[in-house]
């Protein structure tokens, strides 16, 4: 008897987005192991490997039992891969298929860090507040500041939001 290779049936890349977790959905929706009486007993498994785009996961994709995608996104990662679709059983491997992903970007917010400044009672010290605040990863935004708040440790707030502050008390 000669061996049907295997096939598999493909449904449809569910749409992701950067920065979030890969959705349980069924990317092999059928498997069959040959049309032949002999091979209905087979069991089919799906290699999956990566066609392009790689650097947008983090370690090998694969196939969960139920047929969903078992794959991690890389953090801050965006734009497309592809997978190809292997079906397997113990006469050999059937016909490849491939599925294309598509990752949305997401707009990062800001990033800051705060800074702290002790001086003397009397005197006056410059503090450039940029220093410390990035647009977020893989952004490129020019940012502006908006609002800058300065305080003691007694909280006397005098200016909110001004370059140049004088502490009373």
């Amino acid at each position: 008897a000669v061996d049907d290779r295997p096939s598999l049936t493909l449904g449809a890349a569910p749409a992701l987005t950067e920065d979030t977790a890969m959705p349980d959905t069924i990317v092999v929706t059928a498997t069959s192991p040959g049309g032949a009486p002999d091979e209905v007993g087979q069991q089919v498994d799906v290699d999956v490997g990566v066609v392009s785009g790689g650097a947008l996961l983090n370690g090998a994709p694969g196939i969960n039992d139920d047929g969903s995608l078992a794959a991690v996104l890389a953090d801050n990662a965006f734009g497309s891969f592809t997978l190809s679709f292997t079906p397997r059983d113990a006469g050999g491997s059937g016909a490849a298929q491939q599925l294309t992903f598509n990752v949305g970007a997401v707009n990062d917010p800001p990033e800051a860090t705060s800074q702290s400044v002790s001086i003397a009672e009397d005197a006056s010290v410059t503090v450039d507040v940029a220093t410390g605040v990035t647009p977020g990863p893989l952004e490129s935004d020019t940012l502006a500041l908006t609002n800058v708040v300065f305080t003691d440790a007694a909280n006397d707030i005098v200016d909110e939001g001004a370059s140049v502050i004088a502490i009373v008390g």
